[in-house]
């Protein structure tokens, strides 16, 4: 626990509802104030490789190991797992997405794909790319 009054914390925004939760009793608990900086994954690896001073950075795993292996940061925790879905519309029928060749399959298959580029790390526009799901501007 660092003896500081107050704590800079970067996050990506999936976590702000449990940071907005959790962040008053931290501060209660220890004594200190925290602020939360909220922004993509992306702008917020920028900002820390370009020398931003934080506290806490709460980022996907393969930014943070992208930060240490540049000698942004010293070392990375794993403190929670995100689970990512896929749905189709009301009536229509469910693809088989139980191996990555029926994933990639279905995908294929697909008339149209919705997905929120934005909120995707890079590595996961490079798998996408790789797999060659779809086109993938970078």
């Amino acid at each position: 626990m660092t003896t500081a009054k107050h704590i800079k914390i970067f996050s990506g925004g999936a976590m702000r509802p449990l940071l907005r939760e959790l962040v008053p009793l931290f501060e209660r608990a220890h004594g200190v104030t925290a602020e939360v900086e909220f922004r993509l994954s992306p702008a917020l690896t920028r900002a820390i490789q370009d020398g931003a001073v934080f506290d806490i950075a709460i980022l996907p795993r393969p930014d943070l190991d992208d930060l240490i292996a540049r000698g942004a940061i010293d070392g990375a925790a794993d403190i929670a797992r995100s689970t990512v879905g896929l749905a189709v519309r009301a009536g229509a029928p469910k693809p088989d997405i139980g191996s990555v060749e029926a994933l990639r399959h279905a995908l294929l298959q697909a008339q149209s794909i919705a997905y929120r580029l934005l909120a995707m790390t890079r590595s996961g526009r490079k798998c996408l790319r790789r797999r060659a799901f779809m086109p993938i501007s970078a």
